[in-house]
Order: C-alpha cells, then sequence, then structure tokens
C-alpha cells in the first residue's frame, strides 16, 4: 500500500514537473515596480525564485534561516494577484498557502498577509474514518507549503484519488440561497437573525470569506443608523478581515462602526473597536499607535469602564512595553480587579504576564507566586483557551527557576516533564523541542540512557518543525551522549551530520568552531587513521573538518 502511494506521487511530481508554460515569464518591469513599491531588494536567486514558481506547476523552494523563504512567499502571492487582476476573494479561490502545522500556518499568515491553513483542514480531513473531503482535481492551481515538508501518506493518497466527498451540491445550494436574498427588496428580522446565526456558523468553520459574503449582504439590506445590527455588523466584518490580516479593510471598516458610536455617544462600545484596532497597530509594528489607543482607554477618567474591558486592554498593553518593570507597576494597578474577576481566560493571562514580569527581573519568590496562581486558576478550569496557551510554558520556565534557585535538578526534572507531555499532547512541537532538549542535558551526567531517549525525542520534533538550526543542535547533543559513554563511532557521525547542516544552511563562525572543536578532540582520542577511517565509512569526506 506504502509502496502504490509513494508512486502515484512520484508520478504526479513527475508529471507536474514537466508541465510549464514559459510563455508566461513574468516581465523584468513588474518585478521592477513590484520592489519599488514594497521598498525591497530581491537578489538574483530570489528573482529565479519568484519566475520559476510562477511558471512552474511544481517546484521546491530551500533555504536556511534568514535567508528571504517568507520574503518569497508573500511576494509570489502579491504578484500572482495582480497579474492575474484578482480581487482578495477571486484570489483565495485560486491560490493557498498551507503549512504542516498550526504554528507554522499562523506564522505564514502573520508574516504574508495572507491566509494560511493546516493541510489537513484544507483537505477536510475526516478524523473518524482518516479521509479527505477535497478531491485532488478541486484544489487550487496554485498552492505553496512552508516548513520545506511534503506531508505523503498511504491514507493523505488514497482518500485523494477514490474517497471524493466534496459537496458541490451544497455550495451551490447556498449560492442560491444568498441570490434569492439578494433579489428580495425587504428582509425581516427573522431572516437578519437567521443570516447571523449562519455568518457566525461559517466563523467557527473557519469559512471566514462566506462569513463576510454573509455580513455583506446583510449590509446591502440598508439597515438603520440607529439598528445596533448595523454597529455589530461593521465591527464583525472588521473582526474577520483583521483574522484574514487585511488590515486596510478592518480599519476602515471599524471607523465606520467608531463614527456610529461616536454620533450616539456609545464610549464604550468605541473602546472594545478601538481595542482591536490597537491589535492591528501592534501587528504591523505600529506600537506608538496602539501605545495611544490603550492610553487613552486606560486614562479615561469620565467613564466607568468594564472590568473585563481594563484587563484585556491593560494585558495587551503590557506586550509593547519594553522595560519589565514598568510593565509590572501598570498590571499590579489593576490587581484588585483582576483578583475578583470571573473570566478565568482573562485571569490566567494576567498572572502569566505577572509573573514572566517577575521573572525577567529576577524576583524569583514573586515570578513562582504567580506561576502558581495561573495553574490554580488552569486546574479550576481545564477547557479554558489559555490553559493550552499558557501551561506548558508555565511548567518550562517553573523548570528553569528549581535549576536557578537551588539546583534543585529532581525539581526541574519533573516541571520539565509535566512541559514536555503537555506541550507533545498538543503538537507543540518547538516547546516540546526546548522541554526535551533541556531533561536531556540535565541527565546526561547522571542517567545518560535516559538522556539518550530525550535527545532522540528531540531530534523528532526537530525533524517535524523542518528546522535546520535544531535539527543541528539535538544531534549536537546526541553527538556528546556518544562522546560520553565513548561510542566514539557514533559521536563522529552525528558531529560530521552538524558539521555539514551549519555550513550548508551558512551557521555562524562561532557554531562552526563549536562542532570543529569537538571534532578535534574526538581526533585526539581516535588518532588521525582512525578517525579518517570512520570519516570515509560514512561517506563524509566532502566535509572539511580540519581547517
Amino acid at each position: 500500500k506504502m509502496y502504490e502511494a509513494e508512486k502515484y506521487i512520484a508520478e504526479r511530481i513527475f508529471s507536474l514537473s514537466n508541465d510549464y508554460n514559459k510563455d508566461s515569464v513574468i516581465s523584468s518591469n513588474i518585478l521592477e515596480n513590484f520592489e519599488k513599491e514594497n521598498n525591497i531588494k530581491f537578489n538574483n536567486e530570489q528573482l529565479h525564485a519568484i519566475q520559476e514558481a510562477l511558471i512552474n506547476k511544481f517546484l521546491v523552494i530551500t533555504g536556511g534561516p534568514g535567508t528571504g523563504k517568507t520574503t518569497i512567499i508573500k511576494s509570489i502571492t502579491k504578484i500572482y494577484q495582480q497579474i492575474n487582476n484578482y480581487s482578495p476573494y477571486e484570489l483565495e479561490r485560486h491560490l493557498a498557502l498551507l503549512a504542516p502545522t498550526g504554528r507554522a500556518s499562523k506564522r505564514i499568515t502573520e508574516q504574508s498577509l495572507f491566509p494560511s491553513y493546516t493541510i489537513h483542514r484544507f483537505l477536510k480531513w475526516n478524523k473518524e474514518d482518516d479521509t479527505f473531503n477535497i478531491n485532488e482535481n478541486k484544489i487550487s492551481p496554485v498552492a505553496l507549503t512552508r516548513e520545506e515538508q511534503l506531508l505523503l501518506t498511504s491514507s493523505f493518497n488514497t482518500s485523494l484519488k477514490d474517497k471524493i466527498n466534496f459537496d458541490k451540491h451544497n455550495i451551490e445550494k447556498n449560492d442560491n440561497e444568498q441570490k434569492t436574498l439578494k433579489k428580495n427588496e425587504i428582509i425581516d428580522n427573522n431572516q437578519v437573525e437567521n443570516l447571523f446565526q449562519t455568518a457566525l456558523e461559517y466563523e467557527k468553520n473557519l469559512e471566514y470569506y462566506k462569513a463576510i459574503d454573509i455580513y455583506n449582504l446583510i449590509l446591502d439590506k440598508e439597515l438603520n443608523e440607529e439598528d445596533k445590527k448595523l454597529v455589530y455588523t461593521y465591527t464583525k466584518l472588521g473582526m474577520l478581515y483583521q483574522k484574514l490580516s487585511n488590515y486596510k479593510k478592518a480599519l476602515n471598516l471599524y471607523k465606520k462602526a467608531i463614527e456610529i458610536c461616536v454620533l450616539k455617544n456609545e464610549t464604550i462600545k468605541t473602546y472594545y473597536i478601538y481595542s482591536q484596532i490597537a491589535k492591528i497597530y501592534k501587528a504591523i509594528f505600529k506600537n506608538d499607535l496602539a501605545k495611544e489607543i490603550y492610553n487613552k482607554i486606560l486614562n479615561d477618567k469620565k467613564n466607568m469602564l468594564p472590568n473585563d474591558l481594563r484587563i484585556e486592554t491593560t494585558n495587551d498593553y503590557v506586550e509593547i512595553i519594553n522595560e519589565p518593570k514598568y510593565a509590572i507597576e501598570i498590571l499590579l494597578k489593576i490587581k484588585n480587579i483582576v483578583d475578583n474577576s470571573e473570566n478565568i481566560d482573562l485571569k490566567i493571562e494576567y498572572y502569566y504576564k505577572l509573573a514572566t514580569g517577575f521573572d525577567d527581573i529576577d524576583d524569583i519568590s514573586k515570578a513562582k507566586e504567580y506561576y502558581f496562581k495561573c495553574l490554580e486558576h488552569i486546574n479550576n478550569d481545564k477547557n479554558s483557551k489559555n490553559s493550552v496557551k499558557y501551561t506548558g510554558s508555565i511548567y518550562y520556565n517553573l523548570g528553569n527557576i528549581s535549576l536557578y534557585e537551588s539546583k534543585n535538578n529532581e525539581k526541574a526534572y519533573e516541571y520539565f516533564k509535566l512541559s514536555l507531555k503537555f506541550e507533545s499532547q498538543n503538537n507543540n512541537y518547538e516547546e516540546a523541542y526546548f522541554a526535551s532538549i533541556n531533561l536531556g542535558k540535565m541527565l546526561l551526567y547522571k542517567r545518560s540512557n535516559e538522556a539518550y531517549i530525550y535527545f532522540k525525542e528531540a531530534i523528532s520534533y526537530a525533524n517535524k518543525l523542518n528546522d535546520k538550526f535544531y535539527l543541528a543542535e539535538s544531534q549536537l547533543n546526541l553527538g556528546d551522549y556518544f562522546y560520553f559513554i565513548k561510542n566514539d563511532e557514533e559521536a563522529l557521525k552525528c558531529f560530521l551530520l552538524v558539521l555539514s547542516i551549519a555550513i550548508k544552511n551558512n551557521f555562524s563562525n562561532e557554531n562552526i568552531e563549536n562542532v570543529k572543536s569537538r571534532l578535534k578532540d574526538l581526533k585526539i582520542r581516535l588518532g588521525e587513521e582512525k578517525f579518517s577511517f570512520i570519516a570515509n565509512k560514512n561517506e563524509l569526506r566532502g566535509i572539511d573538518y580540519n581547517e
């Protein structure tokens, strides 16, 4: 079954690789204008990658950290939209940005300003029978995958070929219903409420553009400015465009909502909308504008702010304060309000930010106090969204505190294990990687067999992240383990692999020298003849480990 799956995928890749249109070469003027408009300058390799991506049906673009992969993704997306004259809605129908993990998908969305999805979500994976509901012929013609991973499994392949459940009828039915409603001159309150419910359902399923269509349909009914639904609709549209990183549209919609609120003297409602605008300013690194908004809200002496708004605004504000002591000062001003709040999510976030603030200034006692407060509330409400967000980090930070505070390795060991367990269960591979690395280092000289297990686990997380630096670091630690137990051949294999990764990915000289110093120690221990023999045996002769 795996053979057939791999064979099919190889054939598809081969077919796509040989199917391209050289007539569609992008003119240099388009690229030059794009560089001027976006104030960037591509190097020759980046220009070549963009040209090839827009010509070929299959292309792999790789590069180490900082080589411009994200810039290329962003540029391909924008240029593809420009040359086809697509609206944002049309663009999403023709192009998809995909990633293997939710975390990677979120990073792409933030950096490319275009919605990204996990591969499994995009293909509508059915967890119950392990199939995908999207037919291979229905996939958008352009799909970019980040993290330099291609997930290929037999179930993936089989479901694409044989188990097509894509419900085209339902989509057409939905479109027809919307067209019918658009023809109606009058729409009653029940219909509006039904539309709101439909839009919310689309949001819940992350079908943001469909939700946008519904809200725009409601606006087409020319709601009266006195109608509360108008402000709600503008605000919901703004939030959807914000999620899609279309900040310009989001800001325009928020502005319309605020204008109505100001006319009706609804200051608090205005502040809620301004808090969303501040989040946009933070996302586009206009922190000064975000600060203005936060100060305007928090320093209002005339209006009584709802406690939840004050807590949320303060939590958001301290994220852009670079001085930990000042951030702590701001947070402590509302401690009594937070202590008496019933909003568990806001409390967890607040206590976590206080804890990390005290952690940053080495006030260990206070840091622990608030980390434990976080855990107390998390244990009382394990369904809290911030439970998933902060639990692993809290245990990890408590582990580091235990090492710093009294070199209490056993306590640190337990905390790191809890962090690893939580992060791995929630597929937070990066955090799980750090926890497993720390566990391996802690145990290397005491319980080396257990350290080996954690170093191997770290390598597996590095592979899932496809992060070359993490892969090199985890292999280096595994090499240190083999060196410690005097398995010199395995140590040499690990160190030479790390050196190869470091050189190919342009790591810093300091990192490369770090590996070479280990190789020199091994060369002395093994002797030059045996050292060269092992290196040659493992086909690593092309690496200059002497220079």
